[in-house]
Parts: C-alpha cells; structure tokens; sequence
C-alpha cells in the first residue's frame, strides 16, 4: 500500500440516557495531515485496510445517492477536479465531518468516535477510505504496576466506507453518455436501516445499495460452491455444500423479514467443514464471499427466483436403470442450455461437457466395448 495522504478527526456524540437528552455531537478537528512515512501511520491504516470483509466486518458494495440531501456526493466529485493538495484533503475531510455532525444529530441514540480518513494506492488502483474507530481501555505495566490507558479499538469498523475512485470516474464517465453503471465504485460497512442508531453515517456519506436482491442472492450461491471447489481438501463436498445452502435460502425465503446475512452463511460453510479444517478455515468464507468478483454484502434480502433456480431436478429412469440430477437455471429447450429438452423427440441433451467428463464417458464406451 502506497499511503499519500492521512488526517484523524474526532466527532463527539453522547447518546441519550434515561436521566438526560443527548449532547449536540461537535468536531474536534485536526489542523494538519499525518505524516504519511511514520511507521505507526501506515500500520493503522493498514489494520484498518485489512479489516475490510472479514468477520464482523464485511462490507454492502455501493453508489453515490443521487438524492438532493445528501451533500458528500458532490462534495467529493468536486474534490477530484481541484489538485488534491493537502488544503483540498484536509477541506474534504472537514465536510464529511460536518456531515457527521448534522445526521448524527437527528440519532439521539448514536455515539460518536475517532474518524480516520486516508488516501493510497494498492494494486495499482486509487482509494479514498473514511473509517470509524472507538476508544477502549487498556493496560500497560509501570514499575511492575499496572495502569488503565486509552488505545484504539482496530479489532472492529463501526462504520466505514471506501471508495474505488478509478470506478468512480468510470461510473461518471458512463453517466454523462447516458450509459449504465455496471459495478459499483464504493463499499461500506455501516447498517443498511437509516433508521438504526449509526445508520447516520450512510447517510453523512450518500451511500446507496447498488448490488440488487438477485444478483446477491445469486452471487451467495455460486460463492458456497466456489468456496469448496477452491480447496483441494474441500472440493468432494461442493455439491452437498451447494444443496445445503439452496435449502438454508429457502428456509430464510419463510421468514417474515426474509433477510440473510454473510454471517449466517459462513455458519453453514462452517458445519460442513472437515473437523480437522474447522480452526484453520471457520471464517475464511466470509473474506472469500465479501470481495470480488461475488461481492456478498454484510446483509441482503433473499430474491425467491434465483433461489428456485438453484434447486436441482431429479429425474429416475424407467426401473431405476438410471438417475440423473441437475440445477433448474441449466435447464431449458435451446441449444445454448447445459441441459436441453425436445418434447418432441421425447429428448434430452447435455452441452457443454468438462474434460472430465468426456474422460469418463469415454472410459465407459471402452469398457463396455471390452466386455462384449
């Protein structure tokens, strides 16, 4: 990671409490960048890099709100047409925060904490990233004696968003030609319910879902199997751990709220899990799912169609002679499906045939050639 530039304001919010109102949050602000070679600079921005899609940190893939309200959008598209100088950062910055403060003060409930904003490169792509850490206490020994200080906690993002700013100006790009955009530019890790006590920071940011119901619902099933198939050691249960996830989907498809989370998923992928692979894979799903090219949020909202597409079909020949199982969605009367149906030839035909299955078919006509 190449760090360019790096700034730590502070928004302090009390919440409400039984016996008194909240406090109207305010900015400790500070008067000057980080120094972006110093060792304990780069190392927390790294932690808090590296945060993002694991466990308890998975992040919702988004765009900019187009709604009049949200004022960071802009305030960030106009950031990128002055020279990014150290002022135009530190201005940047001091916006989001007073962001911060004006949605936050419609939570009474919300709490506030250090706010850490850095610009860098990594992999040859440039990232803007705004993430909120708290306070926690520690212990340190002097004199052999122990004393309570205050560290930052870098075990959690409370609320965080990044933005991919080479998509970003593609997305721009695409938006003056009248084009679609086809992925999203930013990801943050925040509740999606504006209504939730830091539901306020989505909105100091103009964050908005970009990735819909389907393709979520899509990508978690195509990631389980994925998962398992990546790993030698894992790949003779990728079909059972397929099966085994269509059925959790559906199960959640009954519920009244019929939203999933990437953490109940890696439950799943969990309990399938050798019980020797347990310890060192339990929460690898979940870094695996969240990043690209699947993309599976924090949160989504089961989409019913793409779940029954994924149930399989079982079909038993006549006698039992034979058996044959397949996905709905490869299922269809047209030379492109997997699986084709001609009703009127009373047919069905597979395209598309791995190596390792012509391989095996064609050990099948050998021997059978042999034993006539």
């Amino acid at each position: 990671m190449n760090l360019s530039k790096a700034i730590i304001h502070e928004l302090i919010k009390e919440p409400a409490r039984d016996d008194k109102p909240a406090v109207t949050p305010k900015i400790d602000d500070a008067k000057s960048l980080l120094d972006c070679t110093d060792k304990a600079t780069i190392s927390l921005i790294e932690s808090i890099q590296s945060l993002y899609g694991t466990k308890g940190n998975a992040s919702s893939q988004g765009v900019f709100s187009s709604e009049e309200e949200y004022r960071f959008p802009k305030q960030f598209a106009h950031f990128l047409t002055t020279n990014k100088n150290k002022e135009n950062f530190v201005q940047l910055t001091m916006n989001a925060m007073r962001n911060l403060v004006f949605w936050s003060d419609k939570k009474p409930f919300a709490t506030g904490g250090y706010m850490v904003f850095a610009s860098y490169e990594q992999n040859g792509e440039d990232f803007f990233i705004a993430a909120m850490v708290k306070k926690k206490d520690g212990i340190r020994l002097v004199n052999l004696k122990p004393e309570t200080i205050q560290e930052v906690d870098l075990s959690k993002l409370h609320q965080a968003v990044r933005l991919n700013i080479g998509k970003y100006k593609e997305a721009i790009k695409a938006e003056k030609e009248g084009k679609p955009v086809k992925s999203a530019f930013l990801s943050f890790i925040s509740p999606k319910s504006s209504q939730a006590a830091s539901g306020y920071f989505i909105n100091a940011f103009g964050c908005t879902d970009a990735l819909p119901a389907q393709t979520s619902t899509n990508n978690a099933i195509k990631s389980v199997k994925d998962f398992f198939d990546a790993d030698e050691r894992l790949k003779p249960l990728k079909n059972e751990a397929n099966d085994k996830v269509v059925e959790f989907l559906e199960e959640v498809l009954k519920t009244e709220e019929k939203l999933c989370t990437i953490d109940s998923i890696n439950g799943l992928v969990t309990s399938l899990l050798p019980a020797e692979l347990v310890e060192e894979l339990q929460d690898d799903y979940v870094a695996f799912a969240n990043d690209e090219p699947y993309n599976v949020p924090d949160s989504f909202y089961i989409h019913s169609g793409e779940v029954n597409k994924a149930k399989k079909v079982r079909l038993r020949g006549l006698g039992g002679a034979w058996t044959f199982t397949f996905e709905k969605r490869l299922f269809g009367d047209s030379s492109s499906d997997d699986v084709q149906f001609n009703k009127a030839a009373k047919s069905l035909t597979l395209h598309n045939l791995s190596v390792n299955m012509i391989e095996e078919l064609d050990r099948v006509i050998k021997d059978r050639e042999t034993d006539e």
